[in-house]
C-alpha cells in the first residue's frame, strides 16, 4: 500500500478512537442506556402458580369445607419483561378464597377475579381453573363409642382374665354432616398388647386423629388385666369323705374327679395327695319326699392360684 494510503488511514483511526474520546464515551453510554430501556419496556408474558389460602365460613354459620381442596392456580400475565420475570421468580404468590360470607349450605363454582390476584402492573390474560367447586355442608355433632385398636399377641405365657375396656366409653364428635354420619366409633391409637406385663394395668391412650371430624383426644385409659396363663388338670379317684368325719358314713360314690386350673408354674410343686372331696353331712340338700338327701361335694383348701373347674359326681347321697 501506498505511504499517502496509510497516513490517511492512520489520520482516520486517530479520529474516530482518539480525538473527543471523553465525548465519545459518554455517546456510547447513552447508547447502551437507552438499548437497554428500550428492552427492559418491551411486553413479555408468561405463567406463574398461586397457592390457594383459603378463608373458611364463619363460625356463626355453622358450614364445614367438605369438597377437595385445590392448592393452587396458574395465572397468564403479560407486561414489562422485568415485571413478569420478577413475578415468575416470586417463590410465595398466594391468592385468598374467602368464603367468610356464606351463610348456607350447597354446592358451587368458585370464580376468581383478576382484582382478587393482586398482580399489580400486569394484565391477566388466563386463570386456570377458570373455577373451583366448593362444597359447604353443615356441621352436626354426636357421641361415638371408643373402640380399642390393639395390635400383636398377648404373650405365649399370659392370657387375658379381664377383657380391654376404654374409658371414657363414649366420646362427642363435630364435623360436616356427611363425615360424621360415616362413623360408627372412633379407634383408639393402635395399642401393641404383646409388649404389656401381667396384671391389672390401667394405660393412657389417646384417639386416632379423624380428618375433618373434632374431638378430645385426650384423656382416655385402657384397663385390662393380664395374668399367667392357666393349664387344666383332672384328679380321679379322690376320695370322698364326711364333715365332720364319721367312721362309717357311706356315700353313693366313694370317690371323685376333680378338675382343677392353676398356672404352670404351679404345678410344680403341687400335692396331689392332698385333694380332699368333702362332703358337709349337717347340710343336706333340699330333696324330694322319700328319697335320701343329696349332698354336694366340696373341694375346699387348695393351694393359692390353684381353682376348681368341677368335681364330677357333684352330688352324692348318704347310704344307711
Amino acid at each position: 500500500m501506498s505511504s499517502p494510503m496509510l497516513e490517511r488511514l492512520k489520520d482516520f483511526a486517530q479520529m474516530v478512537f482518539v480525538q473527543n474520546r471523553e465525548t465519545k464515551l459518554i455517546a456510547l453510554l447513552i447508547a447502551l442506556g437507552l438499548f437497554v430501556g428500550v428492552r427492559t419496556q418491551e411486553k413479555s408474558d408468561g405463567w406463574v402458580d398461586l397457592d390457594v389460602n383459603v378463608i373458611a365460613p364463619s363460625t356463626e354459620a355453622n358450614l364445614a369445607l367438605t369438597s377437595s381442596r385445590v392448592a393452587s392456580i396458574r395465572v397468564h400475565i403479560r407486561g414489562r419483561a422485568s415485571r413478569v420475570n420478577a413475578l415468575r421468580a416470586e417463590p410465595a404468590l398466594m391468592v385468598t378464597m374467602d368464603l367468610r360470607d356464606r351463610k348456607e349450605a350447597g354446592s358451587f363454582t368458585y370464580f376468581f377475579d383478576a382484582q382478587d390476584l393482586e398482580l399489580h402492573d400486569v394484565e391477566v390474560l388466563d386463570i386456570r381453573p377458570e373455577g373451583i367447586p366448593v362444597r359447604l355442608e353443615k356441621v352436626v355433632t354426636a357421641t361415638l363409642p371408643v373402640r380399642l385398636h390393639a395390635i400383636g399377641d398377648v404373650p405365649e405365657h399370659l392370657s387375658l382374665s379381664q377383657a380391654p375396656v376404654v374409658h371414657p366409653a363414649k366420646v362427642d364428635v363435630r364435623g360436616a354432616a356427611s363425615l360424621v354420619r360415616a362413623l360408627e366409633f372412633i379407634e383408639t391409637e393402635a395399642l401393641d398388647v404383646g409388649d404389656l406385663v401381667a396384671g391389672p394395668l390401667d394405660v393412657p391412650i389417646q384417639l386416632a386423629f379423624v380428618d375433618g371430624v373434632a374431638f378430645q383426644r385426650e384423656g382416655y385409659r385402657v384397663r385390662l388385666t393380664l395374668a399367667p396363663k392357666r393349664e387344666q388338670r383332672s384328679f380321679a379317684d379322690v376320695p370322698i369323705v364326711s364333715e365332720p368325719r364319721l367312721p362309717n358314713a357311706r356315700f353313693s360314690s366313694a370317690t371323685a374327679t376333680v378338675v382343677l386350673s392353676a398356672p404352670k408354674a404351679s404345678w410344680t410343686d403341687f400335692d396331689a395327695a392332698k385333694i380332699l372331696a368333702q362332703v358337709h353331712v349337717d347340710a343336706p340338700l333340699r330333696t324330694a319326699p322319700g328319697k335320701r338327701p343329696e349332698f354336694a361335694v366340696l373341694v375346699n383348701d387348695l393351694p393359692k392360684d390353684v381353682e376348681l373347674v368341677s368335681v364330677e359326681p357333684a352330688t352324692v347321697s348318704l347310704l344307711p
